[in-house]
């Protein structure tokens, strides 16, 4: 398990250090000029994508997420946010488009309710995934359609609050290696992979629980061994002028 105690501002642009995994943090909750302000870096079709939410949160929260995704991908680029284009990878996996993929830099994103993280790096693919502990789902359900065994029974020995967590942790841990893998639980058999443990690390890949912040369960799987994690906090004064 990854545990930070504090996750600091950045007083700077970020330096990506050879062998480092940048770990950042952000709300998604930003009140109304915040999202102004983000939705003003994004591309027209994701200002369109926003309009189709139903809902008025649904549709801050993707703006925002989106938003601090180009700021931050733009700090290490030195490139203005706007200007950022992307591509998907056969099951949907974000990337830089050509003329900006040619750094090498690697990212992936996740939000959950009013949390978003978002891992950046040079190591190898990256997946990161992040939820809210919740007590009101159904566990044996969804355990039985997605999880391996040995994860299903240890689920069934547990009660309350524990219980929720350790499916999170388990979910978020598949989650994030299909992310990082390019697979996506779309193109995954439900069952697939051995991901009983917290430290499942297969021979090309390091598979490690992140908790942002209480109430919050998140896994960052990265190809290779050897790296280290820096984490941040985002904060629209660091990145928003």
């Amino acid at each position: 398990m990854i545990c930070f105690s504090a996750w600091p501002e950045p007083s700077a642009a970020p330096m990506l250090g050879p062998g480092e995994v940048h770990l950042w943090r952000a709300p998604l909750d930003l009140g109304p000029a915040g999202v102004r302000r983000l939705e003003g870096v994004l591309a027209p079709e994701e200002r369109a994508r926003a309009e189709r939410f139903r809902f008025a949160i649904d549709r801050d929260r993707y703006v925002a997420a989106r938003g601090q995704l180009r700021t931050i991908l733009a700090a290490y680029l030195r490139r203005h946010p706007e200007r950022l284009r992307f591509e998907q990878g056969a099951q949907g996996k974000p990337a830089l488009a050509a003329e900006d993929e040619r750094a090498g830099l690697r990212f992936n994103l996740a939000h959950s309710d009013a949390v978003a993280v978002f891992a950046v790096t040079r190591v190898g693919a990256v997946g990161v995934d992040v939820e809210l502990v919740r007590a009101d789902l159904p566990f044996d359900e969804m355990a039985e359609r997605f999880l391996p065994p040995r994860d299903c029974d240890a689920i069934r020995g547990l009660l309350g609050t524990t219980r929720a967590e350790a499916f999170a942790a388990c979910w978020t841990r598949k989650e994030a290696y299909l992310k990082a893998s390019g697979v996506g639980l779309a193109g995954a058999d439900e069952r697939s992979g051995p991901f009983e443990t917290d430290s499942f690390t297969p021979s090309d890949w390091c598979l490690q629980r992140i908790d942002p912040q209480p109430g919050y369960v998140g896994a960052l799987a990265v190809e290779g061994h050897g790296w280290t994690v820096r984490p941040w906090q985002w904060t629209e004064a660091s990145f928003i002028e």
